[in-house]
């Protein structure tokens, strides 16, 4: 009780629960952590619980999904894109053909663009319009393999990839951009 109306004034006692629900990691944070250690605590208990669905349910539907939480929780919440990546590898690895894969395959890519390895996120982005064409994203996916080879300064690639992209989607949302660049491509190094 005295814990809980040290964080919320208005506290009424209530149901008490078994000392085995909190390890002493826990109650510390709890008790002393400042919030971000408290909602950490929290996300990695989360983590857990889902490494415990994969590992009882490998055969099932749930897995690849808790896979995906995980990844989410590490990139989002915890900003540890690494660890994230590491759970989206181990989903597209064992569960490629789930609805969670889709995210996963795009994310990848994602990670590939902004740790500047050019060659990988083609590969994922590629995979990614190839294998999902009726996805949302397929239009970003197809202008980031382009915005990876100009990167690259591979501006043949560049050309190539914003023109496929006005082929496949003439009217599209990033039509214009894709214009311009083929433009200056054509203008500065043809």
């Amino acid at each position: 009780m005295e814990l809980r109306r040290r964080y919320h004034a208005k506290a009424q006692p209530g149901q008490r629960l078994p000392d085995d629900v909190w390890t002493t990691d826990a109650l510390g944070v709890l008790s002393s952590g400042s919030k971000r250690d408290r909602v950490n605590a929290e996300l990695f208990r989360a983590i857990a619980a889902y490494r415990q669905v994969v590992a009882k349910f490998k055969m099932g539907d749930m897995a690849g999904n808790a896979l995906h939480r995980i990844g989410v929780i590490y990139t989002e919440y915890l900003k540890d894109p690494d660890k994230g990546f590491q759970a989206y590898q181990e989903l597209l690895a064992h569960y490629p053909g789930t609805k969670e894969a889709v995210n996963a395959l795009y994310k990848v890519g994602a990670y590939y663009l902004e740790k500047k390895q050019f060659a990988q996120a083609v590969k994922s982005y590629r995979q990614f319009v190839y294998n999902y064409p009726n996805d949302k994203r397929v239009q970003d996916g197809m202008l980031a393999v382009a915005r990876c080879h100009m990167e690259t300064k591979a501006y043949d690639k560049a050309l190539d990839a914003y023109q496929s992209y006005l082929s496949k989607h003439p009217d599209g949302k990033h039509a214009a951009f894709a214009k311009a660049q083929v433009a200056w491509i054509r203008t500065y190094h043809y």
